[in-house]
């Protein structure tokens, strides 16, 4: 049961409901350390951004995102490609 301690400067941008959910996954199990870390990293990007704290909705939203681009990345597929032509001039 890994638990990820969460430090103040990143508590700052969850809320109270998003925190409980981060730390249920974290207990429970439910999501790789490593995907659970990206969606922290997301949310702490994310709520400095918007300059308000992510709720757990947006929270819960953020890890779908990630787990879907970590299984596209697993199939050799990028979900953030840089789609960018190249003969743009």
């Amino acid at each position: 049961m890994p638990v990820r301690y969460i430090p103040e400067y990143e508590r700052k941008y969850l809320t109270e409901e998003a925190l409980a959910l981060a730390y249920s996954m974290c207990a429970g199990g439910d999501v790789s350390p490593d995907i659970m870390e990206q969606t922290m990293t997301e949310a702490v990007k994310f709520g400095q951004s918007g300059g308000q704290p992510v709720d757990a909705g947006l929270f819960e939203a953020l890890l779908w995102a990630v787990c879907d681009n970590d299984l596209n990345q697993k199939s050799g597929q990028e979900l953030f490609d840089d789609v960018t032509p190249s003969s743009v001039s």
